[in-house]
């Protein structure tokens, strides 16, 4: 089967599975899965498909398989992206109810000394500095007579009469990659 052809499998499946609204009636009340927003650490073991915090169920009435969990901008789930996550769960009752799917939010956030570290060091650094905390050189050097230039690593790397050579950073690989002889 093409992808194309199991994309518009997935579409169908996801059609003929019902929101919990749509099949409510239909239910008893312990085969109910109410889901809450959650908010889980950066870089935590939080696994949306076994980790069924937030949800409430009863675990003997109904079987929950994660269907999909991605962000807006189509990332697939993981603790190592700060981002606001839909995870999409299908809910089957054993009795034979209908099945049915919910949804709820998921939102991976950076701790408060993470994002309050990253913030001071940002405001951290002096102009006049010559090093930059990350141990590159600054941008701005002064010269000589006082003036400051801009530098940018590709001056470094130049090769006259090469198009878009000042792209290419001189370790030999980047050039093999572009097809340059090195």
């Amino acid at each position: 089967m093409t992808k194309r052809g199991m994309e518009r499998n997935e579409s169908a499946l996801e059609a003929e599975v019902p929101e919990l609204e749509g099949v409510l009636e239909k239910l008893d009340e312990d085969e109910i899965v109410t889901a809450e927003d959650i908010v889980v650490g950066y870089g935590s073991s939080f696994n949306p498909g076994e980790d069924f915090d937030g949800l409430s169920y009863k675990e003997e009435k109904v079987e929950i398989t994660l269907h999909e969990a991605k962000s807006e901008s189509g990332y697939a789930f993981t603790t190592s992206r700060a981002d606001t996550y839909q995870a999409v769960y299908y809910v089957e009752p054993v009795s034979g109810s209908p099945t049915y799917q919910i949804a709820r939010v998921i939102i991976v956030k950076e701790s408060e000394s993470d994002s309050a570290s990253a913030v001071s060091d940002e405001g951290s650094g002096s102009e006049d500095s010559e090093d930059s905390d990350d141990g590159a050189p600054d941008p701005q050097v002064g010269t000589s007579e006082g003036s400051i230039e801009a530098w940018t690593p590709a001056d470094d790397f130049t090769q006259p009469g090469i198009p878009g050579s000042a792209a290419i950073c001189g370790c030999g690989f980047c050039k093999n990659r572009r097809g340059i002889p090195v």
